[in-house]
């Protein structure tokens, strides 16, 4: 974890903007202030499926082959 001051982060604010995932940094002051970029999470395949079936599941059922021969019309 980097430690700068309030001077330094007015000069480069890009120290913020280049954090990669998991890194931070502390701007010093009373109070000190934290600033992180969180992890990123793996999602599996299957929790993609399940978010998939889920956010389509109020939509109405679609033929695709219908679509693309009307497409190639």
């Amino acid at each position: 974890m980097k430690t700068i001051s309030k001077r330094q982060f007015m000069r480069r604010p890009s120290v913020v903007s280049n954090l990669q995932p998991g890194e931070s940094v502390v701007l010093e002051g009373k109070p000190p202030l934290v600033v992180s970029r969180p992890k990123g999470q793996q999602v599996t395949p299957r929790e993609m499926d399940a978010e998939l079936d889920r956010l389509a599941a109020d939509c109405p059922k679609i033929d695709t082959l219908k679509v693309l021969q009307d497409l190639r019309q």
